[in-house]
């Protein structure tokens, strides 16, 4: 076996450039970080460009649901990025979380909140409160962007220690 063999393994799924955000550059400078820590470190883009030829191509559902159960069966922790703006990041988070889990692998979701989202948070009693209960049921670690966004999301009763916060610079 070689070096190569034995480094850490991590798929980051989120939003690449182009264009340029906040989440985008988050994940280049995460990456960045990994790579120097001599982590293997795939990504996923789900951005706007997610259809131009590349490494981190998708073509749609089954090729994302192909992927991610290949690189997972492969020794790979997922690392998903989701906020409550979308049914379909939804989806596509819940789907990884669960192949990670499923194949024994840490499952790490970043939330990106701040602001009133479309469907987070929600009423209690509503179906969306409780699509994101069971969400936030599935990872090993929830990251946040803050102190406030965590409470929202303790809302659900997952244990505190589950999420951290980690504000953005």
């Amino acid at each position: 076996m070689t070096a190569a063999d034995h480094r850490k393994r991590i798929l980051q799924i989120g939003n690449w450039p182009p264009p340029v955000c906040s989440w985008t550059m988050s994940l280049v400078g995460l990456r960045r970080e990994l790579e120097a820590r001599g982590w293997d470190c795939q990504v996923m883009n789900l951005n706007e460009n997610r259809k131009v030829r590349s490494p981190e191509y998708i073509d749609d559902g089954w090729d994302y649901l192909k992927k991610v159960t290949g690189l997972v069966a492969r020794g790979y922790a997922v690392h998903v990025r989701v906020n409550g703006e979308t049914r379909k990041g939804y989806v596509l988070a819940l789907t990884a979380l669960g192949l990670a889990r499923l194949f024994g692998r840490p499952a790490l979701l970043t939330y990106g909140g701040g602001h009133q989202q479309s469907f987070f948070p929600a009423p209690r009693k509503s179906f969306r409160f409780w699509a994101f209960w069971f969400l936030f049921r599935v990872p090993h670690k929830i990251y946040c962007n803050s102190n406030k966004v965590k409470q929202a999301l303790l809302t659900t009763g997952i244990r505190p220690e589950l999420v951290l916060p980690i504000p953005h610079f």
